[in-house]
């Protein structure tokens, strides 16, 4: 879920079958940098869709939106009339949600783009039914969010239809998409123009079940750092890129587990246990991908080992270790520039299991959280939770999830060429 803070762990209080697939090919989503969207007082503009949809389109675009905290964010519209949407993209939630009205509380910011289905012809809550795990007063299906650091979402189960602009200046709509109409969450730091969250994990409430012949997609990250940067992108369905070396994907308890096998620092491989990765079914361990969160969580065996080799590293540079007070946890912090520290600091290696790799220089080891203040992008997992790996260590790779290969691939690349 949205990792306004990490977002490991989540959990769906209703299991719902979502309708038939549609024809629609493929979906490109291109990443834009907030500082490119929000205005200093605040505001957003975000592009009004038409209601119009070509139905022979297959190429679907729209705008994603990094917030200040490295999470990105899709635009797209919902119901009819179409309101604009600024969505979370999570790879960790299964389920699309946005926040409706009426609603408690309601923020101030990014109430004028909250979701009125009183306004919407194509609002249609569900009811009750076998499936349903809680029902109101209405005979509608609740559900409930539970996230490991974030608000909850409760609302009521209904299906809308998904307005998104076509690679051709014109707009496209997917329709009866399954979402929770959100009635009750609270906005975290710098997180009140959220509207919602577009869940891509791999239950069968996740909009994936309903794009193209069969369900995948694929990212690319270039710098997250960097707000000029335009060639991230993310797509959905058949036109989803898979390329490069592969790993095996384990799909369970709607989340994506891979088999890391080892980190290595500099191609010296660290002396992190093997158990400090393992996978064993049914438990909440293993390592899970998730677009969701900022930084890497690492059980504490690997955390432990790698913390001590980057502070051996640094140890005696010109980089002096600080101890800010917005450091989180056994977070380590160095004065001075992280890009600077790139320069010279090693390749760090995440393997996987079948030869994939995530290589990352020092703005994928660390990030910049102040002028003068750099952070290992690396924190320590809460005990009992799952290893997950965030957004900043995929930087500069393509990476494309087959569901129905069961594969994860991992393809080193300026996302710029993508255009090419």
């Amino acid at each position: 879920m949205p990792s306004l803070t990490p977002l490991c762990t989540i959990f769906l209080l209703v299991t719902i079958t979502s309708t038939a697939r549609v024809s629609t090919a493929r979906i490109t989503m291109r990443l834009i940098h907030r500082d490119l969207i929000f205005t200093p007082t605040g505001s957003t503009s975000l592009p009004t869709l038409a209601s119009d949809s070509d139905s022979t389109s297959t190429h679907i675009e729209a705008n994603l939106i990094q917030s200040s905290n490295t999470i990105y964010y899709v635009n797209f519209s919902i119901g009819t009339p179409p309101v604009p949407q600024l969505a979370v993209l999570d790879t960790g939630s299964n389920l699309m949600w946005v926040k409706c009205l009426p609603c408690e509380p309601c923020s101030p910011l990014s109430g004028k783009r909250f979701f009125d289905p009183a306004t919407s012809s194509t609002f249609a809550p569900k009811s009750c039914d076998l499936h349903c795990k809680k029902c109101n007063d209405m005979a509608q299906c609740e559900f409930r969010l539970t996230y490991s650091s974030a608000p909850s979402a409760v609302g009521i189960l209904a299906t809308e239809q998904l307005t998104f602009s076509t690679s051709d200046g014109g707009t496209m709509v997917v329709p009866n998409i399954l979402f929770g109409c959100t009635r009750k969450t609270r906005d975290l730091p710098q997180q009140s123009q959220m509207t919602g969250v577009m869940g891509l994990g791999p239950g069968p409430n996740s909009l994936l079940w309903r794009i193209g012949t069969h369900p995948k997609f694929s990212y690319c990250i270039g710098d997250a750092q960097n707000p000029l940067y335009p060639y991230s992108r993310l797509e959905l369905g058949d036109g989803a890129i898979m390329e490069g070396y592969s790993t095996p994907l384990v799909i369970e308890s709607g989340r994506y587990y891979v088999d890391v096998v080892r980190i290595s620092l500099g191609g010296s491989t660290l002396e992190i246990p093997k158990s400090a990765f393992a996978k064993t079914p049914g438990v909440d361990n293993g390592v899970i991908m998730d677009t969701g969160a900022k930084m890497t969580y690492l059980h504490k065996d690997a955390y432990d080992v790698l913390e001590f080799t980057v502070r051996d590293w640094l140890r005696g540079s010109k980089w002096t270790r600080v101890y800010p007070e917005f450091a989180r946890g056994r977070q380590i912090c160095y004065g001075g520039k992280a890009r600077e520290a790139a320069e010279t600091f090693p390749l760090l290696g995440i393997h996987f299991a079948g030869g994939a790799a995530l290589y990352m220089d020092g703005l994928g080891t660390f990030l910049q959280h102040d002028r003068d203040t750099f952070c290992l992008a690396f924190l320590e997992a809460d005990y009992g939770e799952s290893s997950c790996i965030g957004i900043l260590a995929q930087q500069n790779y393509n990476v494309g999830f087959d569901l129905s290969e069961k594969k994860v691939y991992f393809q080193r690349i300026d996302c710029k060429e993508l255009d090419e």
